[in-house]
Parts: C-alpha cells; structure tokens; sequence
C-alpha cells in the first residue's frame, strides 16, 4: 500500500488502506490518492471496467486516543468541489 500512499508517512492510513480497501484496489489497472488535507484524502481507482471514488477522512478520537479513518463513496462530479 506504500505505492498508493506515496510520499506521505502515515501508518494509520496505510493500515487503513490494507485493511478496508486492499480487495477492491488490487485488481485495478489504475490507482490514485490526492490528499485535500491533513484529514482528508480521495481515493479513485478503476473496478470492474468502472471508476470509483472515495472520500476517506481521518479522524482523532481524544477519549481513546487513537485515530480513526471513514470512507465515503462518491460520484466523480463531486471531486470538482475539492479539487480545483
């Protein structure tokens, strides 16, 4: 998941990504990750002959003190709004 994650040095994320999305990304031809912000990331990758996207935000759970990360589907259109 290293290749996905690329530069950025955050084990909860790789974690993340190994544990929920591995299955869904490891027969894609094509993969990519934009990090939007220090809690948020969108993940696209191709499925089965179509694109998908998700928005993954990281979240910090202060009673535990652990980090915490949500996926979120959602249709290509929607990235214009973060990525301009």
């Amino acid at each position: 998941m290293q290749g996905i994650v690329g530069e950025e040095d955050d084990p909860d994320l790789e974690a993340f990504l190994e544990e929920d999305l591995y299955g869904e990304l490891k027969n894609s031809k094509a993969v990519t990750m934009d990090r939007i912000s220090s809690s948020m990331y969108v993940i696209e990758f191709e499925n089965l002959g179509q694109m998908k996207s998700y928005l993954i935000r990281k979240y910090y759970n202060p009673q535990k003190d652990e980090y915490y990360f949500e996926k979120t589907a959602f249709d290509l259109d929607v990235k214009k709004q973060f990525l301009k």
